[in-house]
Formats: C-alpha cells, sequence, structure tokens
C-alpha cells in the first residue's frame, strides 16, 4: 500500500492553493476569525496531514476541535502532540480539562500534575489539580494545590475552600 501524500491529493488544490503548512494555518486563522469554525478545523486537518512530525499542527487541531466540543478528538490531537513533544505545557494542560470533561479523573490529574511539575508557576493547572484531586478524595493534596494556586494568585473556585474544610482541616 502506498503511502498517503496529501501534495498528490486533488483536495489540496482546491483550497485556495493553500498547499504549504503556513498557508494552511493561515488560512485556519483566516476562518477562526471570520467565525467559520468548520473551515478552521478542515485547514488544521490539512496542515497536519502536510506536517505529521509536528507536534504543534496536532496541539493547534486540538484547540480548533475543542472549541466545537468534539473533546474525545480533542484529547487524541494533544496526545499525538505531546507524543511527538512532550514539553508542550499547553497540550498537557488542555489534555488535563479533556480528560476531566471526559470523567477521566486519574487521566486530568496526571496531566496537570505533570504541567505544575515541569512549570510551578502556571497557577490554572494548579487551580485544576486541586479541584480534581478534591474529586479523587485526595484531601491533602487538594489543600497542597489549592495553596500553590494561590501563590500564583490564580483564580481558584471559591467554594473549593469551603468544600475541602469540611472534609478535612486546612494545614497550616
Amino acid at each position: 500500500m502506498a503511502a498517503f501524500d496529501p501534495a498528490a491529493e486533488g483536495d489540496l488544490s482546491r483550497e485556495g492553493g493553500a498547499t504549504t503548512t503556513d498557508e494552511q494555518e493561515h488560512a485556519a486563522r483566516e476562518c477562526a476569525r471570520n467565525g467559520d469554525r468548520i473551515g478552521e478545523i478542515r485547514h488544521r486537518v490539512l496542515s497536519t496531514f502536510l506536517d505529521p512530525q509536528n507536534a504543534l499542527r496536532y496541539e493547534s487541531l486540538g484547540s480548533s476541535l475543542l472549541g466545537v466540543a468534539l473533546v474525545e478528538e480533542s484529547a487524541a490531537c494533544f496526545r499525538s502532540a505531546l507524543a511527538r513533544n512532550e514539553t508542550l505545557l499547553e497540550a498537557r494542560h488542555r489534555l488535563g480539562a479533556c480528560c476531566q470533561m471526559l470523567g477521566r479523573l486519574e487521566e486530568a490529574r496526571d496531566a496537570w500534575a505533570e504541567v505544575v511539575r515541569r512549570a510551578p508557576e502556571r497557577g490554572e493547572s494548579h487551580s485544576r489539580l486541586a479541584v480534581v484531586r478534591y474529586y479523587l478524595t485526595d484531601y491533602a493534596g487538594a489543600w497542597e494545590s489549592l495553596h500553590a494556586a494561590e501563590r500564583t494568585d490564580a483564580d481558584v473556585p471559591p467554594q473549593l475552600r469551603t468544600l475541602l474544610s469540611a472534609r478535612m482541616p486546612e494545614p497550616p
């Protein structure tokens, strides 16, 4: 079986002549600016086909898919991005969000824990990690993440402190 060659596919030539990844990304941004989410996704898919080893292509596609609530597909894109470049913190953070939306709380916890391990200054990840740890009944870990989020001035759900206090006294 011959390998897929997107440049040889006729569909790409009908995309307004956009046959390079940069042209596809530019077209995707234009579609996004104009509110054409389907066009944006189409161009991001084509960009990914043209440059399948580029982690940023998968990250962009995942973000676009998440914007239209295709959560499972978005998570797959973020996983593909991380398989190609494990240092992409935003892809890992968004993977955590997808996993939480899908009810995969352990995976969400693991994703956000890795983000804050690599970048302790990322307060939003600390905040989300605090919430998911609460759901997983890891109250000591939730307090730890809540305090870390507060140290970064990140927004923390105001009810989280109340809920946590009802389960475990706040550590000093």
